[in-house]
């Protein structure tokens, strides 16, 4: 039944155009314009059959679209898995050989209610066989992520110039939850060559996804243990004057060097973090803890 009305539709469609849901009611008014001051159709029932006729007509064309709408998310969700099983079979395959970052620089910003966006640009570079896809992973470390919070976080991927950060060609990009985290592939239009250098952006709008430190109910983990070696990482965190923090986080180091925390005007806060030849496995980072504030916005 469905497939028969979309098909009917598709065909009307092809055969008149964008226009078509318009040919019957433009037709039926033509011929009531013609019936009613002759005295065959009383005026009532003129209206009547000029809304039932719309009326009709409006059911139809939402029913296809929602129905062509379903369907096209059924197959952007199939595509969506079949890409996912590709390249988490490619990344289980591989290992740490099929390429390594050397250069990782992450800015996180989070704002009112603790929505937060993360960018990194990585420069990686790719081992022994041409590269199709390359992934990454971002998780929230505290508190769980409901699959309704999970509905609302966005992952993109865009090339960029090593120099200036400029964004480039956007690139495809599919994601699988585990848990908390959020790791995405992003899959290139062409295999990168072996032993080339490729610079990816990739970035996430993650609502929520420091709510819980701004709350002061407990502490936020920012870490990074790179699974293949990585040359340098330098993160920069910001928490804006939308937080409405009263004084700066108190900091606990997890494993690395200290960050160095700066406050601007509007208790605006900044902690920037570097770490030079990361070895794999190796976490490093710092956790972060706030007083537990009355004034906070969700």
């Amino acid at each position: 039944m469905q497939n028969a009305l979309t098909d009917w539709v598709d065909d009307l469609l092809q055969r008149k155009g964008k226009y078509a849901f318009l040919t019957p009611i433009t037709g039926t008014l033509s011929l009531l314009l013609i019936l009613v001051p002759l005295g065959v159709v009383g005026l009532a029932v003129a209206q009547w059959i000029g809304g039932g006729v719309a009326c009709a007509l409006l059911f139809i064309a939402v029913g296809y679209y929602a129905l062509r709408l379903g369907q096209t998310r059924a197959l952007v969700e199939e595509r969506a898995r079949v890409l996912n099983r590709y390249a988490a079979r490619v990344m289980n395959e591989s290992g740490p050989g099929a390429f390594w970052i050397e250069d990782w620089e992450e800015e996180v910003q989070v704002s009112k209610g603790g929505d937060t966006t993360i960018d990194r640009w990585l420069t990686i570079r790719v081992g022994d066989s041409p590269l199709y896809s390359c992934w990454n992973a971002a998780y929230q470390t505290l508190g769980n992520v409901t699959d309704r919070a999970r509905r609302r976080v966005r992952s993109y991927a865009h090339a960029f110039d090593d120099h200036t950060k400029r964004q480039g060609l956007r690139y495809d990009v599919t994601d699988r939850w585990d848990g908390n985290k959020n790791r995405i592939f992003v899959h290139f239009p062409d295999p990168v060559p072996a032993h080339d250098a490729r610079g990816v952006q990739v970035s996430w709008s993650w609502p929520a996804y420091s709510a819980a430190l701004l709350r002061g109910d407990g502490a936020e983990d920012f870490e990074w243990m790179p699974r293949r070696r990585i040359k340098r990482l330098k993160a920069t965190i910001t928490f804006a004057k939308e937080c409405k923090l009263q004084e700066e986080p108190r900091m606990d180091i997890i494993n690395g060097p200290a960050p160095k925390i700066t406050t601007r005007r509007h208790h605006v806060y900044t902690i920037e973090a570097e770490y030079l030849d990361m070895e794999p496995d190796i976490k490093v980072g710092f956790r972060l803890t706030m007083p537990r504030s009355d004034e906070f916005e969700s």
